[in-house]
């Protein structure tokens, strides 16, 4: 079981015991269990909807280098491949500091690798 399902599991019970020992009735226990059950809800929503764009953006990706033969590109200019090879690198750490709740700079806010990231 994943933790954030043990998380609401949890809460549940908690919001249980409060209104079986009259903490709270039982109108607001079923009213917080909803707003916990609407806000995992949007959770999985939005992680669905963010898996949906990267499986687009992968597919895209797969198109594009199926059309390109990168083994010949890099025998006839390799120093060009070794640069387009380290840019996208940087760039992808730069997704992965983001990721990381690294502060997002302001030249991030055009990025086009992982735009998802720096809403």
């Amino acid at each position: 079981m994943n933790l954030k399902r043990r998380e609401a599991l949890r809460l549940t019970a908690i919001i249980g015991l409060m209104a079986a020992t009259g903490l709270i009735s039982q109108a607001e226990a079923a009213e917080w269990n909803k707003a916990a059950f609407d806000a995992q809800s949007a959770t999985v929503a939005r992680l669905t909807r963010e898996a949906n764009n990267s499986r687009a953006a992968l597919d895209r990706l797969r198109e594009q280098f199926a059309k390109t033969d990168l083994g010949k590109a890099a025998i006839k200019s390799p120093t060009e491949i070794e640069a387009m090879i380290d840019r996208a690198s940087i760039e992808r750490s730069r997704c992965l500091e983001i990721a990381a709740r690294d502060t997002v700079k302001e030249e991030d806010k055009v990025n086009d690798v992982c735009p998802q990231l720096v809403k």
